[in-house]
């Protein structure tokens, strides 16, 4: 018996102590709602100033010389000499990688015999010409089979001596003395790096926002190179499903990037005037977007229309002016024609 009493009188204190609590949970609420009745609620504003509005479509892809040529060998033979390392500056005609003379399949000494032998005939026969000699037909067949020798000399030549075809960057060199290689074996690469250039693939969407001309940048090994979109594809790639974009950059301190990945960024919007907002400060009903301004001391819904976005950013065509004090804090607790009070 006494213990079915203990227990009563403690439900009883349990019951009166959650009704006290509750009680003054009710009376704090209800004093919080009158204080921001009589007060305002508490709010942050930002004042609302034209900026520049910029939207970038971003990509990564390896950068490469404007011009880049590779030299294959023509021959099978020992390599004799390498003349250029990886990095070096070379101009077009420098003799890169060297075969020797008496490789069997470019006969270079039957050739350049043949040559210097041509070559003296001719100017004999020039000489006797001028003086009456011999006939122009007999200078013409003199000069003609020196031509046909120098052609023949040359081509061996280019086949022993492999020059570089353009001036420029040596990007790769895939031989050394002694390797054996075949016709077609890489022997090295040249890339003019003057200028660089790049190529993006784009998706169905964004390829109707990019145009020719477009601003682009480049950023690599700690360095921006700008440039500007120069040929958009027409044809979707079957196999990437995506448009090709080629980009050149300038490479006015001769960044030596070729085969680095670069981070490309494409601007594709540019607004240096615009009326921007935070995604997050924007709500929207039935009847399209709307943002609260700070007006006469009360928080006031003020309907917007949107234009591009950059992901935190957007820009907003109409509905709001220079000036205007965007609440951008307290939000949840506001509703249209509500009293609120600026804090810092």
């Amino acid at each position: 018996m006494k213990k079915n009493i203990t227990i009563i009188i403690f439900a009883v204190i349990l019951i009166l102590v959650y009704s006290g609590c509750s009680r003054k949970e009710q009376i704090a609420s209800k004093n919080i709602e009158q204080i921001h009745k009589d007060e305002g609620v508490p709010i942050k504003v930002l004042t609302l100033k034209p900026s520049p509005f910029q939207l970038w479509l971003s990509y990564n892809a390896p950068l490469e010389g404007i011009r880049q040529t590779s030299v294959a060998s023509m021959v099978q033979a020992e390599v004799e000499k390498v003349n250029a390392v990886v990095g070096s500056q070379v101009s077009e005609g420098d003799v890169l990688v060297e075969f020797p003379e008496d490789t069997p399949s470019a006969q270079y000494i039957q050739a350049k015999s043949a040559y210097e032998n041509a070559q003296a005939t001719y100017e004999r026969l020039k000489n006797l010409f001028e003086i009456g000699g011999i006939s122009k037909q007999d200078l013409d067949g003199a000069e003609t089979a020196y031509k046909v020798s120098k052609a023949n000399w040359d081509a061996v030549h280019k086949m022993l001596k492999a020059e570089a075809p353009i001036s420029g960057i040596v990007t790769t060199v895939d031989v050394k003395v002694s390797d054996n290689v075949f016709p077609g074996d890489i022997l090295f690469i040249v890339s003019d790096t003057e200028k660089m250039k790049a190529r993006v693939w784009v998706t169905e969407q964004e390829v109707c926002d990019i145009k020719k001309g477009m601003k682009a940048e480049a950023s690599c090994l700690r360095n921006t190179l700008s440039g500007s979109v120069t040929q958009i594809g027409l044809a979707l790639d079957s196999n990437l499903q995506a448009f090709p974009v080629d980009i050149e950059f300038h490479n006015p301190d001769n960044i030596r990037a070729c085969g680095v990945t670069a981070k490309i960024r494409i601007l594709v919007y540019e607004n240096p005037e615009a009326l921007k907002v935070a995604r997050k400060n924007i709500r929207k009903d039935e009847n399209g977007h709307y943002i609260y301004i700070l007006k006469d001391g009360n928080a006031v819904k003020q309907p917007i229309t949107l234009g591009q976005e950059n992901g935190t950013e957007v820009e907003v065509l109409t509905g709001l002016q220079s000036g205007d004090q965007i609440i951008n804090e307290g939000l949840n607790m506001i509703k249209d024609g509500v009293k609120v009070k600026v804090i810092q």
